[in-house]
C-alpha cells in the first residue's frame, strides 16, 4: 500500500466504503501510550497518511504509580524528561491525551503522592487545546484532582465500575448519577450488550465504551482481582500476591483455552452487531484498551479489526491494512543483524 499525492478529504471520499456501514462517525481511542510509544506513533502515521478514513480521536496511557495498575509483571517509573518527551509529540501531532491512573483501591496517604501528581501538572501545562485529560477510578482521587487543576476534566475508568461492591445495583441511574459527577463515564462491559440499561441513560454521547475487553463478562471475581493487582503494585516483592492472582486466574479459568468448550460470548469483546446496537442509539466514543496485552502486534492487529466491518466485502481490504501496517512497523535494517550486536531491551530499538 503506497502513499497517494492526493488531498486527504479525496482520499476519505475515496475509502468512505469501508465505514460507511459500520460505525462511520464513532469516536476513537487508543491506549498504548508510555508503553508502547513507537509502535503507537507508527499506527498513527500510518492511519493518518494511508486509510484516514478512520481517525483515532485520542491516546491513553498507564503510567507505573500507586495510582495505577499493571495486569502482569511491575513495570518501573517513567522518568520525568522521557514522559515530557513523549506528552510533548502527542501535543504536537494535535492528539488528546488520557492520563490513566486506572487503580481503585488508592488508600488516603497516597492521595498526594508527588510523582503522580507531577505528572498530572505537566499534562495541564500542555492543555492549551483543551483536549487532554485525566482519567480516574477512584471517586475521591477524583475530587483531588478536580480541586488541584479544576480546568482539566476528569473522566470515570472503567475499573471504577468493576470495583463496586456485589450488591451495588447498576442500571441507568446509577450511570446517569456518576455523570453528574465527571465528564465521561465508561460502562461496564456487562451494561454494554444490556439494552435495558444503555438505551435508558440520559446522556450516551458522555459515555465511553471498551471494545476489546477479554476478560469474562460475567465473571464474579473481578474486583477480587482488581484488589490483587492494587496490592501487587504496594507492595511488588510480596510473592504472596502474585501466587493469590495465579491461583484465582486458574480457579476462574479465564486464562486457559479448552477447544472442545470455546464460547464467544463468555467475554467482553463486543461483536459487530453489538457496537452497531449502541452506535444507533447515540454512542459514539470507543475505546481500544491495551492494558491487558502483553505485546504492542496484538494491540495493533486488534485495533484494525475493532474500527472495520468483518463483512466478506471488506475482509481483503482489512487484512490489507493489518499486513500492511504490521510489515512496516519495524524499521528497515541497513545491516544483517548479528548476535554480537549491542545489547537491546527492546525488539524495535
Amino acid at each position: 500500500m503506497s502513499a497517494q499525492k492526493t488531498k486527504p478529504a479525496a482520499d476519505v471520499k475515496k475509502m468512505a466504503y469501508l465505514t460507511k456501514d459500520y460505525m462511520p462517525e464513532a469516536n476513537w481511542t487508543m491506549g498504548g501510550a508510555f508503553r508502547f510509544d513507537f509502535c503507537l506513533q507508527q499506527f498513527l502515521n500510518f492511519y493518518e497518511k494511508l486509510v484516514p478514513v478512520r481517525k483515532i480521536n485520542r491516546v491513553a496511557g498507564v503510567l507505573p504509580c500507586l495510582w495505577s495498575l499493571d495486569w502482569f509483571s511491575q513495570r518501573r517509573p517513567l522518568a520525568g524528561p522521557a514522559y515530557i518527551k513523549m506528552l510533548d509529540t502527542y501535543t504536537s501531532k494535535g492528539i488528546g491525551m488520557t492520563l490513566v491512573f486506572d487503580n481503585p483501591f488508592i488508600r488516603e496517604e497516597d492521595l498526594k503522592e508527588p510523582y503522580a501528581l507531577s505528572l498530572v501538572a505537566e499534562l495541564v501545562k500542555r492543555n492549551q487545546a483543551h483536549n487532554h485529560a485525566v482519567c480516574v477510578a477512584d471517586d475521591h482521587l477524583a475530587i483531588l484532582l478536580r480541586q488541584t487543576f479544576p480546568s482539566l476534566p476528569v473522566y470515570c475508568h472503567v475499573n471504577r465500575v468493576l470495583a463496586e461492591p456485589a450488591e451495588t445495583v447498576r442500571n441507568a441511574q446509577y450511570y446517569n448519577e456518576l455523570a453528574m459527577a465527571y465528564n465521561r463515564v465508561c460502562l461496564h462491559p456487562a451494561d454494554a450488550v444490556n439494552p435495558d440499561i444503555y438505551k435508558a441513560i440520559k446522556e450516551p454521547a458522555r459515555m465511553d465504551v471498551v471494545i476489546n475487553d477479554p476478560c469474562l463478562r460475567a465473571c464474579p471475581h473481578r474486583r477480587e482481582h482488581l484488589q490483587i493487582l492494587a496490592d501487587y503494585r504496594r507492595e511488588p516483592y510480596t510473592m504472596m500476591h502474585h501466587q493469590k492472582r495465579f491461583q484465582l486466574l486458574n480457579q476462574v479459568g479465564c486464562v486457559g483455552v479448552d477447544g472442545r468448550a470455546l464460547q464467544q460470548k463468555r467475554r467482553g469483546n463486543l461483536t459487530k452487531a453489538e457496537c452497531r446496537a449502541l452506535y444507533e442509539v447515540g454512542y459514539r466514543s470507543f475505546i481500544i484498551q491495551s492494558q491487558q496485552f502483553k505485546n504492542e502486534i496484538t494491540l495493533m492487529w486488534d485495533a484494525t479489526q475493532c474500527m472495520f466491518a468483518s463483512t466478506p466485502e471488506l475482509s481483503n481490504r482489512v487484512a490489507l491494512i493489518n499486513s500492511s501496517l504490521l510489515s512496516g512497523l519495524r524499521p528497515n535494517l541497513k545491516v544483517i543483524s548479528s548476535g554480537l550486536k549491542e545489547f537491546s531491551r527492546s525488539y524495535f530499538d
